[in-house]
């Protein structure tokens, strides 16, 4: 049960503390002034979380006041009574980027014993113990959030299933179920591809021939052993044969090599006669003598293309000032442009303003406004003047009500019936003044309404004089400016003209540096002609030279090489390589032949062990699908026995509260019952009329009778799951109730629900269920305009 709550810095709470009772507490309010976040925080002190940051829809730092003025750090104290009847205060302070940096567990008592601290979880953990609810127990069944109460009528069937389970804790129960079954249907499968394998390899005749493949293989090995021995024994006479054919084999390598080099220097001595016959082709006889001068014809080419080089990068110089001068013109028009356009805009807008001077007639609103203001000063005048002479009736009234037996102006003996009248008289004359009061406040008013609306028309002539000061400036400014565009545009176009003139005489000139480019790379080219002409002369010559060096080197190794004694070396050659190739082919034949006996061997070993585990591992998955079918049963048992026995006990609990709850007697009892539709198992909360007949709440009763019958739904499962504690927290339960939905609620709440649950919270902006209190009652306020922070009221019964 909670006793009190303290809030600093929290979300709209600067300073908030408050004292909770027995029964019905009630926190009322418009929409965002800061009821629910009360909630929000005894859940925070609690447990160390709330909903909305278990879902990740805000953090931490959200609950931390921002406006309007953001705090670095906020602080939750909750005071509740413990299932052992002791009081405790829970503590937890929450830093801006850090989370929560403290918490502890302390007793109310006078010493204040320290049960835990600092760490946030342990204090949760506490907490938990004390009030022997967990988070989630607490969310799901004590914490009703807005607008939920009946959320349980509004789910699917599936879903409500899957939620009551849920607040039954049984849900646990359905998961291992499911999960035992996928295992069975996993540790079958497993199974059944284990066994098809046993028989598989029971079939296999193969095991049975391992012992003698194993002798088989031994005599391949021993095979194998002797001709290894017989091709080692070749081996020295291929050697010599080897050795011989090598030098004779170095010798006519000798002999391919110069013929191979007289084969290239003779295409060589032929590609230059080409080149030589083709040089002198392309030259000209007078070239060919020497008669015309190439290389002066080059350097006067050179001096040519160096001058038009020059005259074309002068031109291009030219072309790129222009260009510059061009696009400088052109950004220049454009800014004049964007000038005079901004001008334009100004002196249209100044010409609308002085238009608008015009219309306004100044010396009758001064004239008007003077009147005004002489007759504001005689009101005032008569007002004061009244109010002294109120004033001092009312001083005279209190001095005659108070007089005994003489008057108190004249001092003349006073009956009661001249007092009588001459009270009379005054309180007449009062009310006269008190109503010229009035009727002279009002004129006052009014008056002062005139005068501002004057004084604004004049305000607004003097500002709209002030904004025209300049418009003939701007106009002289707008003719400069469209004159000064004009003269541009006039220059662009000059230049323009100039560019394109530039631009054709660059083209000739290019065209004059491409024929003398032309006529210089052919001198080049004849020049490089005739170079190469004498060198392949010189290279010829080089060339017939070294042939005829090699011819004779050539001869020299001609005489040492004797082809048929050659032929006869490697005719006995070959028949050694022959009877050795086919005794290593004999051998490859007989390590292959070993290889896949050994394979086959290691295959039937490795199979008749398979076969042994696997029957092994067939007989222990079988143990194993027993077991787990036997589990499976036994937590589908639970579950419905467990179900079964709740539900009883919620019902039991429902039946006995529902007088309190609903005192009417068209509906004497009430049930939740599990319901079979469309193969879908659903809870279904009934209520029997009193013709004996079970009917739905969902869709078939009125708000009163949904609400009655919901409420008593929660406080049964609280009641039945949580023993020990009599508490419930309801936020906005008045969705979808008309007026007189409210007006039952109220009554329900106020009148019957303490009868079976100690203390309940109730947060509403309905301050029709004010009358649902019989603990505390608190009034939120708060500008939400101005982002002012709450401000909390306690009503007491008067």
């Amino acid at each position: 049960m909670i006793r009190g709550v303290k809030l600093v810095n929290w979300k709209s709470h600067e300073e908030t503390e408050l004292e909770f009772e027995d029964g019905t507490n009630v926190l009322v309010g418009i929409m965002g002034s800061g009821k629910s976040a009360v909630l929000d925080a005894i859940t925070y002190g609690l447990f160390g979380t709330v909903p909305a940051v278990r879902e990740r829809t805000i953090t931490l730092d959200d609950l931390i006041m921002k406006r309007p003025v953001e705090k670095d750090s906020a602080e939750v104290e909750v005071r509740f009574l413990g299932a052992d009847d002791e009081e405790y205060v829970v503590k937890r302070v929450l830093e801006r980027d850090k989370g929560t940096t403290y918490a502890e567990l302390r007793k109310t008592g006078k010493n204040g014993e320290l049960v835990n601290k600092p760490k946030s979880t342990e204090v949760s953990e506490d907490v938990t113990s004390l009030l022997q609810v967990d988070y989630d127990f607490f969310e799901r069944m004590i914490y009703a959030e807005q607008n939920q109460l009946d959320r349980f009528l509004t789910l699917s069937p599936r879903k409500r299933r899957q939620k009551v389970d849920e607040i039954l804790k049984i849900n646990k129960f359905e998961k291992a179920r499911k999960k035992a079954t996928t295992l069975i249907n996993r540790l079958g499968s497993i199974k059944d591809d284990k066994a098809e394998e046993v028989e598989e390899l029971r079939q296999d005749e193969d095991i049975e021939s391992l012992s003698s493949l194993k002798e088989d293989l031994k005599s391949t090995r021993e095979e194998k052993q002797d001709l290894e021995e017989e091709k080692q024994d070749l081996g020295p006479d291929l050697e010599e044969l080897e050795d011989e054919l090598e030098n004779f084999e170095e010798i006519r390598e000798d002999i391919e090599n110069f013929r191979r080099k007289i084969d290239s220097i003779s295409g060589r001595i032929d590609s230059l006669d080409n080149q030589i016959e083709e040089a002198e082709k392309n030259l000209s006889p007078d070239v060919l003598a020497g008669d015309v001068d190439l290389e002066s014809r080059k350097v006067d080419l050179e001096d040519e293309l160096e001058e038009l080089e020059e005259e074309k990068e002068s031109l291009e110089g030219d072309y790129r000032d222009l260009a510059g001068e061009k696009s400088k013109l052109e950004t220049e028009c454009e800014g004049l442009e964007e000038d005079i356009s901004d001008l334009e805009e100004e002196i249209e807008e100044k010409e609308k303003k002085e238009e608008e001077l015009g219309q306004i007639d100044l010396e009758s609103v001064q004239e008007n406004l003077e009147s005004l203001k002489k007759e504001w000063e005689k009101k005032e005048g008569s007002l004061s003047k009244s109010k002294a002479k109120l004033e001092n009736l009312v001083d005279s009234l209190e001095e005659l009500e108070d007089a005994e037996s003489t008057c108190p102006v004249c001092d003349r003996s006073l009956q009661e019936d001249l007092k009588s009248e001459l009270i009379q008289n005054r309180e007449e004359e009062k009310e006269e003044l008190e109503e010229t009061i009035s009727s002279l406040d009002e004129n006052i008013e009014m008056l002062d309404d005139k005068i501002s609306d004057r004084e604004s028309i004049l305000e607004r002539a003097e500002n709209l004089r002030s904004e025209v000061e300049d418009l003939d400036s701007l106009r002289g400014e707008l003719s400069e400016k469209q004159e000064n565009l004009n003269s541009k545009r006039d220059d662009w176009e000059n230049v323009g003209e100039k560019e394109k003139n530039i631009e054709k005489e660059l083209g000739e000139l290019k065209g004059s540096l491409k024929e003398r480019r032309e006529d210089y790379q052919e001198v080049k080219e004849k020049m490089n002609m005739l170079e190469k002409l004498e060198q392949s002369k010189k290279s010829r010559e080089k060339a017939s030279d070294k042939r005829e060096k090699f011819e004779k080197k050539l001869e020299e190794k001609k005489e040492n090489y004797d082809e048929d004694k050659v032929e006869k070396i490697k005719n006995k050659r070959d028949e050694l390589l022959k009877k050795q190739e086919h005794l290593k082919t004999r051998l490859s034949e007989i390590q292959k032949l070993i290889e896949e006996k050994e394979k086959r061997v290691e295959e039937l070993r490795k199979k008749k062990k398979r076969l042994e585990k696997l029957e092994k591992k067939v007989e222990a998955l079988e143990q194993s699908i027993s077991s787990m079918k036997k589990l499976k049963r036994a937590f589908s048992q639970t579950q419905t026995s467990l179900r079964k026995q709740i539900i009883e006990a919620v019902n039991g609990m429902m039946n006995d509260i529902w007088d309190d709850v609903y005192p009417y007697e068209d509906f004497p009892r009430i049930r939740l019952s599990i319901e079979e539709k469309r193969d879908i198992s659903d809870y279904e909360l009934q209520l029997k009329d009193s013709s004996g007949n079970w009917n739905s709440v969902e869709g078939m009763m009125s708000g009163g009778e949904r609400t009655s019958a919901v409420l008593a739904l929660r406080i049964s499962f609280s009641v039945v799951l949580s023993p020990g504690i009599s508490w419930l927290v309801l936020d906005e339960p008045t969705h979808n109730l008309d007026s007189e939905g409210i007006d039952t609620l109220a009554e329900v709440l106020r009148e019957r629900v303490p009868r079976i649950v100690k203390q309940l919270i109730l947060i509403t902006h309905e301050r029709g269920l004010e009358s649902a209190v019989s603990g505390a009652l608190y009034r939120f306020n708060r500008d939400k305009n101005t982002d002012q922070p709450t401000r909390v009221e306690r009503i007491h019964e008067e």
